[in-house]
């Protein structure tokens, strides 16, 4: 299951990530897809939505380190 797996297989190194007030779950998703520390966006964006975490992101600089799961970056 890709909620299990590392976010992103082939990348290594951690990223400082700030993540904007007003900025939503696709906005996240799709920046550190962009940033290559994220592979699979849409399934981060359809966890975040099912278990209701969308009301709970806040703003702020957080080190995202590629062999998270995605339920531990949730």
């Amino acid at each position: 299951m890709l909620t299990k797996s590392p976010i992103a297989v082939n990348a290594t190194q951690r990223i400082d990530y700030y993540f904007q007030p007003g900025k939503n779950s696709y906005h996240l998703a799709y920046d550190l897809h962009r940033l290559g520390v994220m592979d699979h966006p849409k399934v981060f964006i359809a966890l975040i939505k099912k278990h209701g975490y969308e009301r709970r992101l806040q703003a702020g600089v957080y080190t995202i380190d590629p062999r998270m799961t995605m339920r531990q970056l949730a």
